[in-house]
C-alpha cells in the first residue's frame, strides 16, 4: 500500500505521483485543501486511488468527493482502520468558513462512542491517520523544536492515544508535522510522511 503526504492544494504533483500506480492502493493523509478558495480540486480520481481529511479541508465538501474514505472507518480487504480530522494550532489567524472549520476535528461524542469501540472490535494491522497519538506527538516535537514542545492535547490526538493503548498494529501512517520521521514504539512503527512524500509499505 502506498501513502501520500499532504499536498496542501498540490494538485498537479500529486496527480503526477500517482499516475502510473496500478499495483497497489494509495491513501493520502489528508490536507489536499479541499473547500479552500483558489485551490480548485479533480472532482474524481480514476483509479484505486483514496484519501482521509486533515484539518486543513473543509469537512463538508470533502465528504462529497467520491475518494473520500469517510471521516473514520476500517477497511477489511486491507485490514486499514483510518481517522481523519486534527487541531489546527494556527486558527486564531484563520477565519471560520474561509480557511478554518470547528467541524476539523470528529466531535467527542464520536470519538469515544464509535470510533475507539471500533478500533478495538477490528484490532487493524495498518492506521492511517492525519495527526497522531498524543505520546508520538510529544516525542516528534522534541524533533521539530518549533516552539511546540509542549503542545496542548487535542481531543484527536488524545482518542488515539487511547486506541493505541487499546491495541497495538503493527504499522501506524500520519501526516500534519510536515516531517519524515519514524518511531517504534510497544511494537508499532510509527512514520510520518512529509509534506507530497510518497511511501511504499509492504
Amino acid at each position: 500500500m502506498i501513502f501520500i503526504g499532504d499536498i496542501h492544494g498540490g494538485w498537479t504533483y500529486y496527480l503526477q505521483l500517482i499516475q502510473n500506480i496500478t499495483h497497489t492502493p494509495t491513501v493520502q493523509v489528508g490536507d489536499l485543501a479541499i473547500g479552500f478558495a483558489g485551490y480548485p480540486h479533480p472532482q474524481k480520481i480514476e483509479g484505486n486511488h483514496w484519501f482521509i481529511r486533515g484539518n486543513h479541508d473543509n469537512p463538508h465538501e470533502i465528504r462529497k468527493h467520491p475518494n473520500y474514505l469517510g471521516d473514520f472507518g476500517y477497511r477489511e480487504d486491507w485490514d486499514l482502520f483510518y481517522v481523519g480530522g486534527a487541531d489546527s494550532i494556527d486558527k486564531q489567524w484563520r477565519t471560520i468558513g474561509v480557511n478554518w472549520w470547528p467541524e476539523e476535528e470528529i466531535d467527542y461524542y464520536t470519538l469515544a462512542e464509535i470510533v475507539i469501540p471500533m478500533f478495538k472490535e477490528k484490532r487493524p494491522k495498518m492506521v492511517v491517520t492525519h495527526t497522531c497519538p498524543e505520546t508520538i506527538t510529544k516525542e516528534l516535537q522534541k524533533v521539530l523544536n518549533n516552539g511546540w514542545n509542549n503542545p496542548p492535547t487535542t481531543r484527536t490526538e488524545h482518542a488515539l492515544q487511547l486506541m493505541f493503548e487499546a491495541h497495538q498494529p503493527d504499522v501506524w501512517v500520519f501526516g500534519h508535522f510536515h516531517h519524515a520521521w519514524e518511531l517504534r514504539r510497544d511494537g508499532t512503527r510509527f512514520i510520518c510522511v512529509n509534506s507530497q512524500q510518497m511511501i511504499e509499505i509492504e
